[in-house]
């Protein structure tokens, strides 16, 4: 117990009230449990899209529409929502939708889904609830709260000192018994502009065959341009599972092809993952260009893909997609044939010569590609389904159906 008390004079008024020992055991069993859950792959979805859905089991944006406010956002379970008010950037003044989950990765890798944090209706005998223990972690991101001062947001997107004896050297007794103040809970929080959340309750091999079941959705693309993914799979250990290649080249290129309608962004997401389409497939591998083009945006202060414009997104598009199919295809080839060849560096010039009807034009062809992905996604999901649920493969001819309505 000795390193829980402060070792200075200063300190030690701040410790001497007649509770002190139960602040004491309250804060061990937060810290406790918060090192339990960091363990168990829980984790935090956070986003200002703010919707309202009617199939709230599919991640596709069929019959839904957005909400001013947050509590009227129903794309995940109400007993797991917090909402937190956005207090600066260019979205302040609205409110962000937190969801708390766990990631269920048993038996075969088709079966791993979200389900409710370990031991949630146990949390209100210690005075604690999920609503707490998000807004803690929440807080704990935004202030940057390192075990190493020398840390960047991309190296550590806000996971704080673990050791209890910090305590002593912090505010008084009564800060480390409120659950909800910073650095109480560190549980990893994905912040991403798209809306990933599903329901926990009613899984059934029926989502497992469904390649846009929002019960299989997982941190693909985190913090600005995606720049925290790396650090949420590595806090969650997925990238070390054994599943991951299934993570990899199935769901999180689903995920990102279901909700991102911009090229680059796509190419960005992939490239935080570490991954590349060649082909039809995905690949573990990180395509040549990557670190040149994130390194690009970066050095012009890029953290949202809105703050591109259509010519820029189409000329860095130009450099990046130079696989076969695309140098064979002589449309493509005359749009992009004055770029092909020149630095990466030379996007920002090229794209002020570029005129936004061919911008537009060019734009219309990458997507055309991305509906061409999801509607293979769900061919594929269609064969799993009648061979069964343990091909390995998610999808199933109802999601094909909603894809081909919207």
């Amino acid at each position: 117990m000795g390193s829980y008390l402060p070792v200075d004079k200063g300190t030690l008024a701040n410790w001497t009230d007649a509770t002190i020992e139960d602040s004491i055991t309250k804060n061990m069993y937060y810290k406790t449990l918060d090192s339990a859950l960091r363990s168990q792959k829980h984790w935090i979805q956070c986003t200002t899209h703010l919707l309202r859905k009617q199939h709230i089991n599919s991640i596709l944006h069929k019959k839904v529409k957005e909400v001013p406010v947050c509590v009227a956002d129903n794309t995940g379970p109400e007993h797991l929502r917090t909402c937190i008010p956005v207090a600066s950037g260019p979205e302040e003044g609205k409110e962000m939708v937190c969801y708390m989950y766990r990631w269920a990765d048993r038996g075969l890798a088709t079966a791993h889904h979200i389900e409710d944090p370990w031991g949630w209706q146990k949390y209100q005998a210690f005075d604690l609830s999920v609503q707490d223990i998000t807004t803690s972690s929440f807080l704990t991101r935004l202030y940057r709260l390192y075990p190493d001062s020398t840390s960047t947001p991309n190296e550590d997107p806000g996971f704080p000192l673990l050791n209890t004896r910090t305590i002593a050297f912090g505010p008084g007794s009564q800060f480390v018994t409120d659950p909800g103040n910073p650095g109480m809970f560190s549980i990893p929080v994905c912040v991403s502009p798209y809306n990933w959340n599903g329901h926990t309750n009613g899984y059934s091999v029926l989502d497992d065959v469904n390649v846009n079941s929002a019960k299989k959705s997982l941190p693909c693309y985190c913090g600005p341009l995606g720049a925290e993914t790396s650090a949420i799979w590595s806090a969650l250990r997925l990238d070390v599972s054994g599943k991951r290649k299934e993570y990899l080249t199935h769901l999180c290129p689903r995920q990102i092809a279901a909700k991102m309608t911009n090229p680059l962004e796509r190419y960005i997401a992939k490239c935080r993952l570490g991954i590349k389409k060649i082909g039809a497939l995905h690949y573990e591998k990180k395509d040549h260009l990557c670190d040149v083009v994130l390194y690009e945006l970066v050095k012009h202060g890029i953290q949202d893909i809105h703050q591109l414009t259509d010519q820029q997104v189409v000329v860095a598009m130009c450099k990046i997609k130079q696989g076969w199919h695309k140098r064979l295809d002589p449309k493509w080839t005359k749009k992009c044939g004055k770029f092909i060849k020149t630095p990466v560096s030379n996007m920002w010039d090229e794209a002020e010569a570029m005129s936004r009807t061919s911008a537009k034009d060019a734009l219309n062809d990458l997507e055309k590609d991305r509906l061409e992905e999801v509607k293979a996604a769900v061919s594929h999901g269609m064969k799993a389904e009648k061979n069964g649920a343990g091909e390995g493969l998610w999808g199933n001819n109802v999601a094909g159906r909603e894809f081909d309505e919207d």
